[in-house]
């Protein structure tokens, strides 16, 4: 790879190859390595290249497969090794911006501004720093289904505030000086100078906000949330989103029946309520951050197996995504290699689910082949279109009306959207619709501390300071020249007086 391949955001696509070249990720999600007897992070390069080394010995294409998320790194720790190896198999990575202990963590149980703090923003410096030296770095994670219930939407502004922060230290000179800094040979440049800030993502859960809201609804409003106008004077660049992409974590489609337009039932499908509410709205890449039913659930009431082992997935959706609905989506991580005994696609099939023991690849099961068979059927081309049909479902004809809640609320927003000359929401309307449909009175974001800003203020009054005490030395020093030269004077005129 070289700087032609890093992926950029464009508007509401991500590109490669200089921005020539539309980029659809084709994801799975990366197996967490156990942590060590002392809770530290257990990082393993051998290991972790052998898990990628498996997956590209399985999809030997790498435009079929050429993304992996990552869940858990440590920004202290080298992993040249590991990216350098995922660059020349052709991998590109999503990286964690986030931590489950110690400063990483941004905690959703407490409200703003409390679960923002300068730990936090240091911890995301010191990894977009370590990070950004590579150039298959597709974005890196401000936050995980952080908002995963309506109590935890308090803590909406902290993940906002962060992502405003790193954003605005990336296109700082602080960014670039450091970067050049550290790393003479950082191929993450354009031209060899300007190194390329990292996208940032945050990922979402595919569920309502209390009651009141639906999926579709909610997902809409926290995508509009994050990227909405007017947010107020808390010393950041209201050009700038606090993300480049939005990622949503979808467990939807759960038989062998269902289609793009509909669900085992005859209902609106989950994958076209989302195209429908998101399509030509939103002004970043969307994509599908975790993607996969349970395996509980899959199949669960209508005794279709697809595998030697109930509840084994068939992963039709996977076509769907990359054309049905790449006029507004980016693609897919599927979920996962392992770790969740629900979602497993590596393990043991007879045993169940395996964990990942941080040294040895997992053995495949037929979900995963399953997974292999539509990345491979769809890069040669060869797209499957058509689906099981259920005895009784219409295939085609006009589709039910979206769902819709809130009692009409959720419709006042969409005309008033429609009817509004603006790119992007405004703020003000995003909250009034959370307060009047859950009570949910968020803290403005000019309440928000930005540590990037404070952390200017201290170095520019640093410099001032530095300033004024160079001054006053440099006056001290005129002060003693002076004097030395007139005793200098006084002693010459004395000794030459006859």
């Amino acid at each position: 790879m070289d700087s032609n391949d890093i992926v950029t955001v464009q508007s509401r696509f991500l590109y490669s190859h200089d921005g020539g070249q539309r980029f659809m990720i084709k994801g799975i999600a990366f197996p967490d390595p156990p942590p060590l007897k002392d809770l530290t992070f257990n990082y393993n390069a051998t290991a972790w290249i052998a898990i990628l080394q498996q997956l590209r010995d399985a999809v030997p294409n790498k435009d079929a497969l050429n993304t992996v998320r990552i869940y858990r790194m440590d920004p202290t720790l080298d992993y040249s090794e590991f990216f350098e190896a995922a660059e020349e198999m052709g991998f590109y990575i999503l990286v964690p911006l986030t931590g489950s202990t110690g400063g990483g963590v941004l905690d959703r149980t407490l409200p703003a501004p409390e679960c923002y703090n300068r730990t936090l923003y240091a911890y995301g410096v010191d990894a977009i720093n370590n990070y950004a030296q590579y150039p298959n770095v597709l974005s890196g994670v401000i936050g995980n289904e952080v908002m995963n219930d309506l109590d935890s939407w308090y803590a909406a502004p902290c993940v906002k505030a962060y992502g405003h922060d790193l954003q605005r230290y990336m296109h700082s000179d602080e960014f670039q000086s450091n970067l050049s800094r550290r790393y003479k040979h950082n191929r993450r440049t354009i031209d060899g100078t300007s190194v390329v800030p990292i996208p940032l993502m945050y990922a979402t859960q595919h569920s309502g906000i209390g009651a009141a809201l639906t999926e579709t609804d909610a997902i809409r409003l926290t995508v509009d949330y994050f990227g909405c106008q007017g947010d107020g004077d808390n010393g950041t660049d209201h050009g700038q989103q606090s993300l480049d992409i939005f990622g949503i974590n979808v467990e939807s489609w759960c038989s062998s029946f269902d289609t793009f337009e509909f669900d085992e039932q005859g209902g609106v499908g989950a994958y076209y309520q989302l195209y429908q509410a998101l399509h030509n709205a939103i002004d970043m890449p969307l994509f599908f951050s975790e993607m996969g039913c349970s395996r509980l659930m899959f199949n669960k009431d209508n005794h279709v197996n697809v595998g030697s082992v109930a509840g084994t997935r068939d992963w039709r959706q996977v076509p769907v995504v990359l054309h049905e609905m790449n006029a507004t989506w980016s693609g897919f991580s599927a979920y996962a290699y392992s770790g969740n005994p629900q979602f497993y696609m590596m393990g043991d099939e007879k045993g169940g689910a395996s964990r990942w023991d941080g040294a040895s690849p997992l053995s495949i099961t037929q979900d995963f082949e399953n997974f292999q068979s539509q990345l491979l059927q769809e890069a040669e081309g060869q797209v499957v279109t058509t689906r099981l049909e259920k005895r009784g479902q219409a295939s085609g004809g006009k589709f039910h009306d979206l769902p819709m809640a809130a009692g009409g609320i959720m419709d006042r927003y969409y005309e008033k959207l429609t009817n509004s000359p603006e790119s992007s929401p405004m703020c003000s309307a995003v909250l009034d619709v959370l307060d009047e449909t859950n009570n949910l009175k968020l803290l403005e974001m000019s309440e928000m501390p930005s540590y990037f800003q404070q952390n200017h203020v201290v170095a520019s009054l640093g410099h001032h300071l530095l300033g004024i005490s160079l001054l006053g030395v440099c006056a001290a020093m005129a002060v003693l020249s002076c004097t030395l030269m007139g005793q200098f004077r006084g002693w010459h005129m004395y000794e030459t007086i006859p």
